[in-house]
């Protein structure tokens, strides 16, 4: 997995805005590139997660996210579909 941080452009910087626009921490616009609105907003998500703070998606943060991703589906979806934010909305997958 690349890491990616300021400056980082495309998808998957879309679907970090997205969680962190759902975990109500980013008030920008989904529009893929990694600036200073998303950096700051990923150091509070890191901080809330307790991975280091640094502002760089990385595996540490991947698998934090993951993990509490996990856990919250469990608890609102017994059923067990996972719902990952994307594009400020819930995707199915």
């Amino acid at each position: 997995m690349a890491w990616l941080g300021f400056g980082a452009r495309g998808d998957l910087v879309k679907n970090i805005q997205g969680i962190l626009y759902q975990a109500g921490l980013y008030q920008g616009s989904i529009d893929g590139r990694f600036g200073p609105k998303t950096e700051r907003a990923l150091k509070s998500w890191q901080s809330e997660l307790g991975v280091v703070s640094d502002g760089y998606w990385g595996p540490k943060t991947l698998k934090a996210t993951s993990d509490l991703l996990s856990e919250l589906n469990k608890d609102a979806n017994p059923a067990g579909t996972p719902v990952i934010p994307y594009y400020g909305k819930a995707r199915y997958e």
